[in-house]
C-alpha cells in the first residue's frame, strides 16, 4: 500500500481533497469560459466574428468539463493539470481558426481575464 501512495503526485493527508478541488476548479474555469463564450455570442456586436463558430466553441469548451471531472487528477495529479492547461491555450488558439473572436473588441477584455484565471489556477496547483 506505501508504494501506491509514493507513486501518486500528490502526496499528503489532504491529497485527495486537493485533487477534488483542482478538478472542480478547473472544470469551473471551463464552464466559465463556454458560458462566456456564449454570452459573447448572444450579447455583443461581432462583426468580422463567425458567431455560430463561437457558439460552437463554448457548448465545446463547457462540456468539456464533463471530460475535466472525471480524469484521474488523484493518481496522475501533475500530469493531468498540465494537460488540461496545455488543452485549454490550444483549444483558445485552435478555435481562433474557425471563429475569428480575437477581431472583436471585446477580446481585449475577455483574452486577458482568460489567461489570469488560467495563470492564477496554475499557480494554486502548483504553489
Amino acid at each position: 500500500m506505501a508504494a501506491q501512495a509514493d507513486s501518486r503526485d500528490v502526496k499528503g493527508p489532504d491529497a485527495a481533497g486537493e485533487a477534488r478541488f483542482a478538478s472542480r476548479a478547473a472544470a469551473a474555469l471551463f464552464v466559465g469560459s463556454g458560458l462566456a463564450a456564449c454570452a459573447n455570442s448572444l450579447l455583443s456586436n461581432l462583426s468580422g466574428v463567425n458567431v455560430i463558430a463561437l457558439r460552437v466553441t463554448g457548448i465545446g469548451t463547457a462540456l468539456l468539463a464533463l471530460v475535466v471531472l472525471i480524469l484521474p487528477w488523484e493518481r496522475h495529479f501533475r500530469p493531468v493539470a498540465n494537460g488540461v492547461v496545455i488543452s485549454a491555450v490550444v483549444l483558445l488558439v485552435g478555435s481562433e481558426r474557425f471563429d475569428h473572436y480575437s477581431r472583436s473588441e471585446g477580446s481585449v477584455a475577455v483574452y486577458p481575464v482568460f489567461f489570469i484565471l488560467l495563470v492564477a489556477w496554475t499557480m494554486k496547483k502548483t504553489g
